[in-house]
């Protein structure tokens, strides 16, 4: 079964680096402070220990893979899953977080510690 495989693979290989780390923010982050942050044009970036992949599916969706963790994006989610496994910093467009799904994976990545906000910017 290649999807299966693929689902497995994906996992297996975006294991976290350091699982012994936590990396989990002190403070979850709500979907309104995602869309804030994005609005005002602060970068998201990936955590170094974290390991980015992706699988494409039929219809322009995808499997994102985080941390061992496979997310099934498909819309504006699935580009922005794209656009994070291409570039370790994105300042994201805010078209984006019109969407509830791409907003709901940005915010289960940073409350996993996969991804924060760069306020250098």
């Amino acid at each position: 079964d290649p999807a299966a495989f693929a689902r497995w693979f994906g996992a297996y290989n975006s294991e976290r680096k350091y699982p012994e780390l936590d990396f989990r923010p002190e403070e979850p982050i709500a979907a309104e402070d995602v869309r804030e942050l994005v609005e005002d044009g602060v970068a998201l970036c990936r955590n170094p220990a974290s390991r980015f992949a992706f699988v494409a599916q039929g219809e322009g969706g995808l499997t994102l893979f985080v941390d061992g963790q496979a997310y099934d994006c498909s819309g504006a989610a699935a580009v922005l899953a794209g656009q994070l496994c291409a570039a370790d910093r994105l300042v994201i467009d805010s078209a984006l977080i019109e969407d509830e799904a791409a907003v709901a994976l940005i915010v289960t990545l940073f409350n996993e510690g996969s991804v924060s906000f760069d306020p250098e910017d």
